[in-house]
């Protein structure tokens, strides 16, 4: 006896077992050739479908690595829509600003009120300086290294 399609798609599915095979074919040969060539046939187009979904996959990520270094050329060179851009950017996740390695110099002058019998120098080591931009500022500036922080006395 030969299986059915709606029969083998329940082998496959595992809701058929071996052994319900086995009642419903016994020893004919052809009947289980059959069911084997069945299975390799699915078998040979899932992994074609997966070859494909893993190449489609790969194609989609190297279009949006293109896309994401066309966005930020645009940008760069101005000459594009800022407003689509940005939202182009929204869409996919990227990051819409650029790190920038800078150097700050800062003069300030100011009043420190040492206890008597102590000099700037004394109080040097429990000075904090702190650099910071507007909460409502595009930028945002992150400071991980003070090299030459000193006070003198006017």
């Amino acid at each position: 006896m030969y299986l059915d399609y709606e029969k083998k798609m329940e082998f496959l599915k595992g809701t058929l077992t071996p052994n319900e095979v086995v009642e419903l074919v016994g020893n004919d040969g052809p009947a289980w050739s059959e069911l084997l060539e069945f299975v390799f046939k699915c078998y040979t187009e899932m992994e074609r479908a997966k070859d494909f979904a893993n190449t489609r996959r790969a194609e989609l990520v190297s279009d949006i690595v293109a896309a994401e270094e066309w966005f930020k050329e645009k940008i760069e060179s101005g000459s594009a829509d800022e407003s689509d851009l940005s939202d182009l950017a929204d869409i996919f996740g990227w990051e819409k600003t650029k790190e920038v390695d800078v150097v700050i110099t800062v003069n300030a002058r100011g009043t420190l009120s040492v206890p008597f019998g102590m000099s700037v120098d004394d109080v040097l080591s429990d000075l904090e300086v702190e650099i910071s931009t507007s909460t409502y500022s595009e930028f945002s500036l992150d400071i991980d290294n003070y090299d030459d922080v000193s006070i003198a006395e006017d």
